[in-house]
């Protein structure tokens, strides 16, 4: 899989266009790939292919996690891209506060299976693990609920 993940990056079309990671994505939706023995995010690979070295930290102009396309990927550091993070209005990686209402939103959503972990996440700006900790009760103190058919 390696191998294909290097040649899809090596490979990657010229155009302005993002250029979306095919393959294993993160919690938080980065390409994700084995790189030298480790895992990296696909991104700050072929930041690594094009540039040659690694920065603190390689930034999406773009926007768009999913996104390899080297002209779509800068060198930063952590504040600027904290700040640039802020400056577009995106929490994206931080921790986004839910209210009450909102976590029985989630719960109640989940468990009539009216959308899954993935959707619910988008929706409130928050990763699937979030959710899923929020609808085990690993999250916000809350018991676990009782998801057995007889409960449903």
């Amino acid at each position: 899989m390696a191998n294909k993940c290097i040649q899809f990056l090596m490979g990657a079309p010229e155009t302005d266009d993002c250029v979306l990671w095919p393959f294993a994505l993160s919690g938080y939706r980065y390409g994700q790939m084995y790189f030298q023995g480790k895992q990296a995010r696909a991104h700050r690979v072929q930041f690594y292919l094009n540039n040659g070295f690694y920065p603190e930290n390689v930034m999406h102009q773009c926007d768009n996690t999913k996104c390899v396309n080297p002209k779509h990927l800068k060198a930063g550091t952590r504040a600027q891209n904290a700040c640039d993070m802020a400056v577009k209005g995106r929490v994206h990686g931080q921790k986004v506060a839910l209210t009450d209402e909102q976590v029985a939103e989630i719960r109640a959503s989940y468990r009539y299976r009216v959308v899954g972990c993935r959707q619910l996440g988008k929706k409130y700006g928050v990763s699937d693990e979030t959710i899923r900790d929020i609808v085990t009760g690993k999250n916000r103190k809350a018991k676990a609920p009782d998801w057995s058919e007889a409960n449903v």
